[in-house]
């Protein structure tokens, strides 16, 4: 419900909203890094299934919204999907330059242990990636060029170590493209 309305306001508001991207941006992640690691336990599967059948579409809609609006520059875009797609050496060499040592597990405090490390960060975030992928054709042009800018980033985590054996091996829950069922796939396929 709180994200539906979110939605909403964004798109009614979008310069508004695009002072507060960053709280849209963990929004998004924290409902990525939840579904995902609810999805890597035996008995979060369940709920992992509702996620994905009531809030992974809403949560690319909230990023679509402010993604697509003409009332914010193509900077305010990148920016966005820079901080939504960074990974930990390029967030703390961030962090570093300006004055402060946070990481992204203090920046995004999570109750669930699997997801605070920099691998189910960076796992959370190639899920969204591919969901924001996935729903890439209700994006204007503009939104779809700041996304292709970001094609590096998936590349580039896909090939660590860790990222790239758990993307193969997770089964996560996907909309089968009707929104009638959920399919269980691997996150590789996905």
């Amino acid at each position: 419900f709180y994200l539906i309305n979110a939605v909403k306001v964004v798109a009614l508001f979008p310069s508004q909203a695009s002072m507060v991207f960053k709280e849209i941006a963990l929004c998004t992640l924290m409902t990525s890094a939840f579904k995902f690691s609810l999805s890597q336990q035996s008995h979060g599967k369940s709920a992992s299934e509702v996620m994905t059948d009531l809030l992974e579409k809403t949560t690319v809609d909230l990023l679509s919204a402010l993604l697509n609006t003409a009332e914010i520059t193509q900077e305010v875009r990148i920016t966005l999907l820079d901080f939504l797609f960074i990974d930990e050496q390029d967030f703390n060499k961030q962090s570093h330059d300006s004055q402060t040592k946070a990481s992204l597990v203090d920046v995004l405090p999570l109750s669930v242990e699997s997801t605070t490390s920099t691998c189910g960060l960076l796992l959370a975030r190639v899920l969204l990636f591919q969901s924001v992928m996935r729903y890439s054709s209700e994006l204007e042009e503009v939104a779809k060029l700041a996304i292709t800018k970001k094609l590096y980033w998936l590349l580039d985590v896909l090939t660590e170590k860790e990222v790239y054996t758990s993307v193969l091996s997770s089964q996560l829950p996907m909309s089968d493209g009707s929104g009638k069922t959920i399919i269980w796939e691997s996150m590789f396929s996905a």
